[in-house]
This record gives C-alpha cells, structure tokens and sequence, in this order.
C-alpha cells in the first residue's frame, strides 16, 4: 500500500499545528505541576520532617530562596526532592497555582516574579512521595513584625510578645553564625542581650505553624 504523498509545505504544517497543540495543552490543562500520591504499599508510610533554616534574599524581582535538609524522618525514608511555594499559611500549599518550583534537588531555587518581596514555604518529599509540613519565610515582613508578634529591642535585652506561641528563637550575627539560641520560649519572653559585642544582629523567630519572621537590630 502507497502511503500519501506529504509535500514539504504539508509537512511544515503539519509540524506548526503539532506545536500549537503542545502549547494549548501546555498552557491550559499542563501549566501547573502535579504531585505524585504517595505509595502507600511502600513500608514507609511517615511524612519527611520539614527543611529549617528556611530564607530569602530578593533582588528587584529576582527571589533565591536557600534552606538546610531536614532530620531523618522515623522510618528513615531518604528525602527525594523539594517544592517552593508562594505561601503564607500552610492551607496555602493544598493550591498548586502558587506553586513555583517542583521537584527541586537542591537546597535552593531562584525563580522571578511581578513582587519585589515574597512569602514563601518550602516542603520536602521523601522516596514513597509523602510532603512534610511546610517550613515558611514571610519576606514581606523581614525588616519589620508578623502581625501576631511584637518585638522590642531594648539596650540589654529583647522582649517578645506573640498572639501565637514561638517554638524556638535565635539570634544571628552579621556573619551568619548563631550567638543564642532559645527553644519553646512561649508567647512572652525575654532574650538577654548583655554579653553581646557591639555589631549587627538579626534575631529570628519560629512559631508552632513553623512560620518564620525575623528583624535585624544593633548592639
């Protein structure tokens, strides 16, 4: 049996229509990605602990976002891959329009966007395709307060007043290195400052919803 003759035009054409289809798909019912259901017949069937250390340097519209690999979950299930999301909240991440970098392998992501400043989360997936809970950064607020928590910095001390319970503060000096370290301080607390050397310090805060804020104060 003869096949057709296809001319070259045809074929060109043919080729144009290909490509427009992709991008109607691509576009419309393939633009956001889809995360994989866990494997639940897996023997691991415990959720990876969330990344720490989650922060954000923007520059104009430009966003890189740096975190450090969570602890070993209970079951041991290796940790696959990361997904960033535009999020302040964690009912936030259940919508995959605000997701904005899938299947990350490393411990950062640099993506675009309209805003100078982002709030962001971070999840992490493990091998059977279970998502932690998510580790958040509200860039918006990074050189000021979360609307649930006041920070006043004194001349020797720092008083802390949250609507919403801190699990762990911190403080960190100009070079990256952390100088004092408080775990499940409350919603009311006091962190001394006496011994510190003069400089720059950021002091950083993470409450029970692993959401972050912090604020840069001198000594």
């Amino acid at each position: 049996m003869l096949l057709p003759h296809r001319t070259n035009s045809r074929i060109q054409l043919e080729i144009e229509l290909d490509k427009e289809l992709y991008s109607q798909l691509q576009d419309t019912y393939f633009k956001y990605p889809a995360n994989i259901p866990p494997m639940e017949y897996n023997c691991g069937k415990t959720k990876p602990n969330a990344p720490t250390g989650v922060s954000i340097h923007s520059q104009g519209n430009t966003h890189t976002v740096t975190w450090s690999a969570p602890s070993e979950s209970q079951d041991g299930t290796p940790v696959k891959y990361y997904c960033v999301y535009r999020a302040k909240r964690p009912k936030h991440i259940d919508d995959i329009t605000r997701c904005v970098g899938h299947y990350i392998t490393e411990c950062t992501f640099t993506f675009t966007s309209d805003n100078e400043t982002e709030d962001i989360a971070v999840t992490a997936f493990d091998a059977n395709y279970y998502e932690s809970d998510p580790a958040f950064v509200v860039a918006s607020v990074e050189d000021n307060v979360i609307d649930n928590a006041e920070i006043t910095v004194l001349r020797d001390q720092i008083t802390v007043k949250s609507a919403i319970s801190v699990v762990h503060a911190r403080i960190i000096s100009a070079q990256g290195a952390t100088v004092s370290t408080m775990s499940s301080p409350g919603c009311q607390f006091t962190i001394d400052t006496r011994n510190l050397p003069r400089g720059l310090y950021i002091i950083e805060l993470r409450d029970e919803h692993n959401c972050t804020t912090s604020q840069k104060f001198i000594k």
